[in-house]
């Protein structure tokens, strides 16, 4: 066998492929996994994206002002005939939000 510089490369079953020598295939794999890693990490320790509801402070005060005493689909279609089908949250977005409000209300000691 003639000595080659690697990588080596050739097409089998028309399909290019890379040789490589195993010990760089492990270093890959190390790097691979610790990037993983920091990826999940990077995830872990970021702030989530903010909501349709949280971006949009109009239709998050006429939501909260509308809770309790309105159904959500009364409260959905008046939100999209005042604010528009692109600005009005989806049935699940606008009881996540109802939700939040409740949660953070009650860590704060008021009574909702």
């Amino acid at each position: 066998m003639v000595d080659q510089p690697f990588p080596m490369s050739a097409v089998i079953s028309g399909v290019e492929v890379v040789t490589i020598p195993v010990t760089h295939y492990a270093e890959l794999l190390a790097v691979q996994s610790r990037y993983a890693h920091q990826l999940l990490n990077h995830r872990q320790l970021s702030t989530p994206r903010r909501g349709v509801i949280d971006r949009n402070p109009e239709v998050a005060i006429f939501l909260a002002q509308s809770f309790g005493l309105k159904s959500v689909k009364t409260i959905l279609r008046e939100c999209k005939r005042q604010f528009g089908r692109d600005r009005t949250p989806s049935q699940t977005a606008a009881y996540k939000y109802w939700l939040k409000l409740r949660t953070d209300s009650r860590t704060r000691g008021a009574k909702v």
